[in-house]
């Protein structure tokens, strides 16, 4: 699955409830979290944590969606 092969479990939490500085994931729209990855990606997204586009740079745009898709209706 997605969310273990990248980790996002392990920052965002299991449950994706994020914790202090770590946004919470899941229920969040599907449209902002594909144009947050995205950002991520092509460094357009600035003032966050550096470690996320390290972690974005191999992820594909259709796994962008997918995992956007998925963490959109996690509750």
């Amino acid at each position: 699955m997605l969310i273990q092969l990248n980790r996002c479990n392990i920052c965002h939490l299991p449950n994706f409830a994020g914790i202090e500085n770590v946004p919470r994931l899941a229920g969040q729209r599907e449209d902002y979290l594909l144009k947050s990855l995205r950002g991520y990606k092509d460094n357009s997204r600035r003032g966050y944590d550096a470690q996320m586009a390290d972690v974005v740079t191999p992820i594909t745009d259709t796994d962008f969606a997918d995992l956007a898709h998925f963490l959109a209706r996690a509750k």
